[in-house]
């Protein structure tokens, strides 16, 4: 009888380690799919960049204020595409390991909290472009006022020619 027991409490063990090698392997492999569904977010954020946007504006010929304030946004840029983004990508690669050395929970928190950066991080490059569209904006409204200023001061010299 006590043989049977024996068998029976190491069948339902090998059942038991059988079950958990699978919910690890399940917790594992969506865990990975996860962390490569926010590398593709960190990806899409980069391809969006603001770089021609930058480089547009750079050509305009900007001073005082707007000059001030164009490269306050240049460095929130600089500091979210060379210090954030390159953060994330070292982060999301650890992930990645500690998913493989089935790390679950820590791959698991460091995926989470780098979601949540990237949703940050566009969010502000989305107000980031709504301002730099502003200077466009205002540039074209400063050339349509140099331009209705040189008309009306051409009309004002030919009346007093």
């Amino acid at each position: 009888m006590s043989n049977h027991i024996l068998t029976l409490a190491l069948i339902i063990i090998i059942i038991i380690l059988i079950i958990l090698g699978l919910i690890f392997y399940t917790a594992r492999y969506s865990l990975q799919k996860n962390i490569k569904r926010t590398e593709e977010k960190l990806n899409s954020v980069i391809n969006n960049s603001l770089e021609n946007d930058f480089k547009n504006i750079k050509k305009l010929k900007l001073n005082g204020e707007s000059l001030k304030q164009f490269k306050d946004y240049s460095k929130k840029y600089n500091v979210i595409f060379d210090v954030e983004i390159n953060s994330i990508k070292d982060a999301l690669s650890k992930a990645k390991k500690f998913a493989h050395n089935y790390k679950i929970i820590s791959a698991n928190n460091l995926q989470k909290r780098n979601l949540s950066q990237i949703e940050s991080i566009n969010k502000r490059l989305q107000v980031l472009k709504i301002e730099l569209s502003d200077f466009e904006k205002l540039n074209e409204k400063h050339t349509k006022n140099i331009r209705e200023f040189n008309k009306e001061f051409k009309q004002y010299n030919k009346k007093n020619s």
